[in-house]
């Protein structure tokens, strides 16, 4: 079984091109702020780790936040979202 790291660092090795992506240091409540804000003016198909490079926001976070949203009923999930 493979750890997150695992697949990272092989990610890396089969990649010709490494991508920097700046993390900002902020609170679940302006990290859900912000997605809002990406929604609100977003039409189409999104993945978490889309938002997450562009907002600069921990994957995780973009994540359970999304996560919430959709059990809301705020946003609409894809096909393949998992519980």
């Amino acid at each position: 079984m493979s750890t997150k790291s695992d697949i990272l660092i092989q990610g890396v090795r089969n990649s010709h091109k490494v991508k920097t992506i700046y993390i900002r240091d902020l609170t679940k409540e302006e990290a859900k702020e912000d997605i809002c804000k990406f929604f609100k003016g977003f039409d189409g198909d999104v993945y978490p780790s889309e938002i997450s490079e562009k907002l600069g926001i921990e994957y995780d976070l973009v994540w359970e936040i999304i996560k919430e949203m959709v059990e809301a009923g705020i946003i609409e999930s894809g096909d393949d979202y998992e519980n």
